[in-house]
């Protein structure tokens, strides 16, 4: 959920935060449309207190195919931020980006300024 708290950005105020008290999984993702083609980097900034089963930053549908890039992302505590990216190679003007989140019960996160940036 996109919450407001300053001491829970990476920047600014608001950032996407995550915690349950059962196991879950979650998906945030978006599917950017117009593009030149080219190489574009997807950033984003994450920090938790870890113990995730899985966390990944992925980018999907870049080649009309069905080939997915990804970073996992490893939450190491709190303000604790660390980068994290991946290059995609955009051949049909199109991608979906996106973060998972496969949670154990109580695991909490936040995730903060990602970016689609175009490299060449």
């Amino acid at each position: 959920m996109l919450k407001k708290n300053k001491g829970n950005a990476h920047s600014g105020e608001w950032s996407y935060h995550y915690w349950k008290k059962t196991a879950f999984t979650a998906s945030l993702d978006k599917k950017i449309t117009g593009l030149s083609n080219g190489t574009y980097q997807l950033s984003v900034w994450s920090m938790g207190g870890g113990g995730e089963n899985a966390i990944k930053l992925f980018a999907r549908g870049f080649d009309n195919s069905e080939k997915e890039i990804s970073a996992q992302i490893k939450n190491t505590g709190w303000k604790k931020w660390k980068q994290y990216s991946i290059e995609i190679p955009v051949q049909n003007g199109e991608v979906e980006i996106g973060i998972f989140v496969d949670a154990n019960k109580e695991n909490w996160g936040n995730l903060d300024d990602i970016e689609l940036v175009k490299l060449n």
